[in-house]
């Protein structure tokens, strides 16, 4: 998918001009049983983590293991 084509698609999701914006962690930081959603104190996080069938390497074309923040908050920059 091009960067414009999923830009566009992701503000549909959200029904404004500004698309949406989702925090994902590598799956080396979740628990050992998947799907699982995990408490991380580091920022007070909790996580889902699933898999995913995006590759990370071409050497490597299976499923992986993704984080996605559900609930948490950031400091922002200044």
């Amino acid at each position: 998918m091009k960067a414009s084509d999923l830009l566009d698609a992701s503000r549909k999701a959200t029904d404004t001009t500004h698309p949406a914006v989702l925090s994902l962690l590598p799956g080396n930081a979740g628990p050992v049983e998947i799907p699982a959603i995990s408490h991380m104190s580091d920022g007070d996080l909790w996580v889902l983590f699933f898999h995913a069938a995006v590759p990370s390497t071409a050497a490597d074309p299976g499923a992986n293991v993704m984080g996605l923040v559900l609930v948490g908050h950031a400091p922002e920059n200044t």
